[in-house]
């Protein structure tokens, strides 16, 4: 079976990574799997096995070159125009693994012969960005209903776009984020090079970007910081907000409490040693994040955005909290005076491993969609 993926880039985004660890992990005696970008860059080009085939429109090496035919491509050229001259090549499925340009250029598929499948990653009512690709929303709801089906990582993201669009029930589905849990356990046996001065050590992980909200973490931790509740507040990651978080923290004297620890290829190391993972995301799809944190073994506190109470049938491992910087500052007074619960939310954790393995979640996905190709 020849299946595509296309993606805008293999950057260190979420969805990228879902990707990486989702056809590496594929059996290559059963699929002939391509991954294609629009724009040939991003770190996580050189972690595609060997036996996946990589193909990219836009492969200018220099950045002035680049960013002319990205504009080029993205602005200029029709849709229907780019998917017959860079992208169709006869395959049994192909999958747009990205809202945006990735799904609006297969929309255009007319191989009569193969599935489009699209997938949608985060919450289109609270993230509706993705509709610039198109113009308008209407022409997005347009696109979504020429895919055969449309596969959701989240029950709520599937709520959302059903919503929003009024899709047909019987073309969505919801298929879980592949996580590589041997990578996860790879990377919780090397040794941190961080040491915090203070316990307890809460983490977050994830782009410095406005939704996955640092800045109001921060703001709670200030707060917290002031009334004498001390700890240590890591971050790992790096984005546009880099700069500004880096200002507030040195603004604020919170140097020796927070701390940025940039992008680390194995966050893994730095999550099992922490009490607490802090998802204060504004808006998600499925926080790929936080099921990896529960596989290194620590618990977890989210505000209630789509997918963050589906890994977690146990409530001992996880907090869920109104998405809010009220109730996120509450939740973290009430631990920190209260350190036993840190304690007692490990208890579910190992419950709820089982559902986040490699082989599970993988096996799921082949049932889900690619049993459905024939």
């Amino acid at each position: 079976m020849k299946i595509l993926f296309l993606i805008g880039t293999l950057g260190v985004g979420g969805a990228e990574k879902v990707l990486i660890d989702l056809v590496n992990n594929l059996d290559p005696q059963k699929y002939q799997i391509t991954v294609q970008t629009l724009i040939d860059i991003g770190e996580k080009r050189a972690a595609l096995s060997p036996n996946i085939r990589y193909r990219s429109i836009v492969r200018f090496k220099s950045g002035f070159l680049r960013d002319i035919a990205t504009k080029i491509l993205l602005k200029i050229l029709p849709a229907r125009f780019i998917y017959r001259a860079f992208v169709k090549d006869g395959y049994d499925c192909e999958i747009a693994f990205l809202e945006g340009f990735p799904t609006k250029i297969l929309a255009y598929s007319d191989d009569p012969k193969g599935k489009t499948y699209a997938w949608v990653h985060t919450d289109l009512n609270a993230f509706p960005d993705s509709y610039r690709a198109y113009g308008s929303e209407e022409k997005e709801g347009r696109a979504y209903r020429k895919f055969d089906r449309i596969f959701c990582v989240s029950e709520g993201v599937k709520t959302a776009i059903q919503k929003k669009y009024a899709l047909d029930d019987a073309t969505l589905d919801v298929v879980y984020n592949i996580m590589d849990d041997k990578a996860v356990y790879d990377g919780i046996k090397e040794t941190s090079d961080f040491l915090p001065a203070i316990r307890p050590y809460f983490i977050s992980v994830g782009r410095l970007i406005e939704k996955k909200g640092y800045e109001r973490l921060l703001r709670v931790h200030r707060r917290l910081i002031g009334e004498g509740l001390f700890h240590t507040l890591a971050i790992i990651g790096d984005g546009p907000l880099k700069e500004t978080l880096v200002d507030y923290i040195e603004k604020n004297s919170l140097s020796e409490t927070a701390v940025l620890l940039g992008y680390q290829s194995n966050p893994h190391k730095y999550v099992k040693d922490a009490d607490l993972f802090v998802c204060s995301s504004l808006a998600e799809g499925y926080s790929t994040a936080v099921g990896e944190a529960v596989l290194s073994g620590t618990p977890v506190l989210s505000t209630d955005v789509a997918g963050a109470r589906e890994p977690f049938r146990s409530p001992r491992c996880s907090i869920v909290i109104d998405n809010d910087e009220e109730a996120l500052y509450d939740a973290l007074r009430a631990l920190l005076q209260n350190p036993k619960e840190l304690v007692a939310l490990r208890s579910g954790l190992e419950a709820r491993q089982e559902g986040l393995r490699k082989d599970f979640l993988l096996a799921e996905f082949e049932k889900k969609v690619l049993m459905t190709v024939n």
